[in-house]
C-alpha cells in the first residue's frame, strides 16, 4: 500500500509517519512551498498533480492546507489518470466556504511572530516542521490570500448563494470532520462534502492535529478500513472483468471510474 500524505501548515514529517506507519510517504507543506515558491493556490495544486502522478498512490490522505492543494490537485487531473484503486482520505480542511470572521487565524498570523504561532499550534497538540520557518512570509502572504477569498466567498454567497464549485471526485472518497477543531468550522468541511460529492462523511473529535489526539488509533482504523475496503472492491471488479471477458477488459470497464459510497461486501 503506497500511502500518501498531503500535509498542511505546520507538521513535521514524522508526526505523520509515526501516526500512520513507515510505508507512509509525506509531501510536506515545506515541499510544496520549496518546489513552487509561490502563495497561490494554483500553483501548489499544478505542483501537487505532477507530483502525484509521479509516485501514483494507492491511498492519499489531506490535511489542512495539504487538502486545498490536493483538491485543487484532483480538480484539473483527468479522471484516467488516476489508477482505479485509488482512494482518498480527507481529514480537516478547507476549500472555498472557509469564514474567516468565524476562524480568524489567518488575521492573528500577520501580525504574530514565527515563535508565537509554533506556541500556539504545539498548544493544541501539533508538531512544527523547522523546515517552514524560512517561508514564514510566504505563509504570512498564502494566509492574506485565504482572508481575501473568504471575504470574497462571504459577498458571492449573498449574490449567488446556491453557486456550486467543485465536482464530483473520480475516486474512492470519505471524510473524517473533527467538530472540536478550533481553527477550521464543520461548515467549511460541510461544503466540501456538498461540493465534491463526497459519499462517505464520518465526525470524530480529534482537534485539528489527529496524531496528536486521545482519539488518534480510532481516525488510523478508519483511515486503513478505507484503504482496505477500496483495495477489496478494486480486486473483486477485476475479478468480475476478468470473467465477463475472458481475459479481456471491455471497453465499457475501462471508461467507468469506480465510485464508492455504498457498503462494500466481500
Amino acid at each position: 500500500m503506497e500511502r500518501l500524505v498531503l500535509s498542511g501548515f505546520a507538521c513535521s514529517e514524522e508526526s505523520w509517519i509515526d501516526f500512520l506507519g513507515p510505508e507512509t510517504t509525506v509531501m510536506s507543506f515545506a515541499d510544496v512551498l520549496q518546489a513552487t515558491r509561490s502563495s497561490d493556490i494554483r500553483d501548489w495544486g499544478t505542483w501537487a498533480a505532477s507530483e502525484l502522478l509521479r509516485i501514483r498512490p494507492d491511498s492519499i490522505v489531506c490535511h489542512d492546507f495539504g487538502g486545498v492543494l490536493g483538491l485543487h490537485a484532483l480538480a484539473i487531473m483527468k479522471p484516467s489518470e488516476w489508477e482505479r484503486h485509488a482512494c482518498l482520505s480527507i481529514l480537516n480542511t478547507a476549500f472555498r466556504d472557509f469564514n474567516v470572521f468565524k476562524n480568524p487565524h489567518p488575521l492573528l498570523v500577520q501580525a504574530s511572530t514565527w515563535g508565537f504561532i509554533t506556541r500556539l499550534i504545539r498548544a493544541q497538540g501539533g508538531s512544527v516542521d523547522d523546515n517552514l520557518k524560512p517561508f514564514f512570509p510566504l505563509i504570512k502572504k498564502a494566509y492574506r490570500r485565504t482572508a481575501v477569498l473568504s471575504l470574497a466567498r462571504q459577498i458571492q454567497k449573498r449574490i449567488h448563494p446556491d453557486r456550486k464549485a467543485g465536482r464530483p471526485l473520480q475516486m474512492s472518497a470519505q471524510i473524517i470532520a473533527s467538530p472540536s477543531d478550533p481553527f477550521i468550522a464543520m461548515e467549511t468541511i460541510r461544503g466540501i462534502e456538498r461540493d465534491f460529492k463526497v459519499p462517505i462523511f464520518h465526525t470524530m473529535d480529534y482537534g485539528h492535529f489527529p496524531y496528536a489526539s486521545a482519539n488518534r488509533d480510532a481516525v488510523r482504523r478508519l483511515i486503513y478500513d478505507f484503504e482496505a475496503s477500496s483495495l477489496h472492491e478494486h480486486t473483486r471488479m477485476q475479478t468480475q472483468t476478468q470473467v465477463i471477458s475472458d481475459g479481456s477488459s471491455p471497453e465499457f470497464f475501462n471508461d467507468a471510474p469506480i465510485r464508492s459510497g455504498a457498503p462494500l461486501h466481500p
